[in-house]
């Protein structure tokens, strides 16, 4: 997203993870994507995890990420992974990347003026969230007496159909509309040179009515 951006808060556990930063606008769902790829990329590297403690000014000599500068004491623990990433972070970690499993973004949304907020489920979490879409989308598929591969397909053609039912029904209406009311028109009463038509209808839309008459 650039170099703005810089981690202003965050949540961990073992299933799922609040991760708040800044940027100015929300995300699109080509930038959640490699997100997640990225994620994966790293996962599947399954990088060791090694923490070891160091003078501040050591620590900030590597290059590690420090996220709240002056909290940091004199001696601070410095988590590397792999070559890819380096923080000052006093929480404990996995020991591979590859612990972590899987990774799905599940939500992301603004917390204040130039600040983003990520939510995602990991490990068994992510996997959960994975069946769960997965019972949905054979749910569907049988509702549709379709399969999963063919459940967009098919919906596109219910669609299709769908709209061409209903401009055929427009047009049934429209008829009945015009023959109706040429019928009523034969019944007006004229009084003092005006022509007045009283009827009850029953078809077709209200606007095709007052279109019409």
């Amino acid at each position: 997203l650039g170099e703005h951006v810089h981690q202003a808060g965050s949540l961990v556990t073992d299933s799922r993870l609040r991760f708040d930063f800044h940027h100015p606008e929300p995300l699109t769902a080509e930038q959640l994507q490699a997100v997640e790829h990225e994620v994966h990329r790293l996962i599947l590297a399954n990088l060791p995890v090694d923490d070891q403690e160091m003078p501040l000014e050591d620590a900030k000599a590597t290059g590690a990420m420090a996220f709240f500068g002056d909290k940091y004491g004199d001696i601070v623990r410095l988590v590397s992974m792999g070559e890819e990433s380096r923080e000052l972070c006093g929480g404990t970690h996995c020991r591979y990347t590859g612990d972590i499993g899987a990774f799905k973004i599940i939500a992301e949304s603004g917390i204040g003026s130039g600040m983003r907020r990520i939510e995602a489920l990991t490990g068994w979490g992510a996997i959960d969230y994975y069946r769960g879409q997965e019972q949905r989308l054979n749910h569907l598929a049988a509702m549709l007496k379709s399969s999963p591969q063919q459940v967009e397909k098919r919906l596109e053609t219910l669609i299709a159909e769908n709209k061409a039912q209903a401009k055929e029904l427009a047009s049934l209406q429209a008829k009945l509309v015009k023959n109706n009311t040429a019928d009523l028109w034969r019944n007006a009463l004229e009084i003092d040179g005006v022509k007045v038509l009283a009827a009850e209808v029953a078809a077709g839309e209200k606007k095709e009515w007052v279109a019409r008459v």
